[in-house]
């Protein structure tokens, strides 16, 4: 199987009425990330814009060679465990596992454990995927375009 040149991931909640600060304490966090609906972002470059909808999320550091499942561990390793809170969220929220894939050539194959399938399903998140072959992305990522772990998309 050929390797991921890179991979990277999240979790996030998406809703109106999403309080990342709220969110965060429910999840054992000490600090919150995200934005409430009707906050400005700023992005990278400067540029700002208005929350069209609220996003807490939390992530971790890009892995190259690409490696889901043990960011996916550590994703869920640093939150709380309490299986209720998380389906009690996912039931208010959209609740999803972001990932990046970038791909090191046309074709690459992703696997995933059933342990962090299990992880997933069991707190009522969705899996999202993006896809990125090579043809173009790598200097637009190493230009600092994208930020990684789904927050360039807010």
């Amino acid at each position: 199987m050929v390797r991921l040149r890179m991979s990277c991931a999240s979790v996030r909640l998406i809703g109106d009425e999403v309080d990342p600060h709220e969110i965060a304490r429910q999840l054992g966090q000490k600090r919150a990330d995200g934005v409430r609906k009707g906050e400005i972002i700023r992005r990278p470059r400067g540029k700002t814009k208005v929350a069209e909808i609220g996003v807490w999320r939390h992530g971790v550091e890009d892995r190259k060679p690409g490696d889901l499942d043990s960011q996916i561990k550590e994703l869920f390793g640093g939150l709380s465990g309490d299986l209720a809170v998380w389906r009690d969220l996912a039931g208010s929220f959209h609740g999803e596992v972001f990932c990046g894939l970038f791909m090191s050539g046309f074709n690459n194959e992703v696997e995933l454990s059933p342990a962090t399938l299990e992880a997933i399903s069991a707190r009522g998140l969705t899996l999202r995927l993006d896809m990125y072959d090579d043809g173009g992305l790598r200097s637009r990522w190493e230009d600092g375009e994208f930020v990684g772990n789904g927050s360039d998309y807010d």
